[in-house]
């Protein structure tokens, strides 16, 4: 029979290596219940605790049981304000199908992996052209639904 704290420990790195994959943008933060929140105070002085008993009790953080003694409510999430803007980007690749990443990346003043996301976030795919004006293979920008030869 495994040891429970050794469990714990292989959960918490898997959780952690997942946590680490992921574009931080899309975590959704999860907080416990303010019902919870009152609970786990109310048994912490009833039963005259310190943190760390309640700590240990609750599986939860001292640093979260000390930030619910402060404000009980939890704080609201605010998306940060981001450099880019979608519609604008949506605007020039409709403007401009055949320009590359480096080019749109510029003319915004952000890097070409921010360029890159914005993209993939949109939608946006690349088709290669067949017949070019001037000879060359080039790649057109299509948005969702917007493809001419779908």
């Amino acid at each position: 029979m495994p040891e429970i704290g050794k469990a714990n420990a292989r959960d918490k790195t898997h959780i952690a290596g997942i946590a680490k994959r992921l574009n931080s943008e899309y975590i959704i933060p999860m907080t416990h219940p303010v019902k919870f929140r009152r609970h786990v105070l109310r048994i912490r002085k009833s039963e005259g605790l310190t943190y760390a008993q309640t700590s240990e009790r609750f599986k939860v953080g001292i640093a979260s049981l000390t930030r619910w003694n402060k404000d009980i409510e939890p704080k609201a999430y605010v998306r940060k304000k981001r450099k880019l803007d979608l519609e604008k980007l949506t605007m020039d690749v409709q403007n401009n199908p055949d320009d590359y990443q480096f080019e749109r990346a510029a003319r915004f003043g952000v890097c070409q992996k921010s360029i890159w996301q914005a993209l993939k976030k949109l939608g946006v795919t690349y088709k290669k052209s067949v017949a070019s004006p001037k000879g060359k293979r080039r790649q057109a920008a299509y948005l969702p639904g917007q493809n001419p030869d779908l």
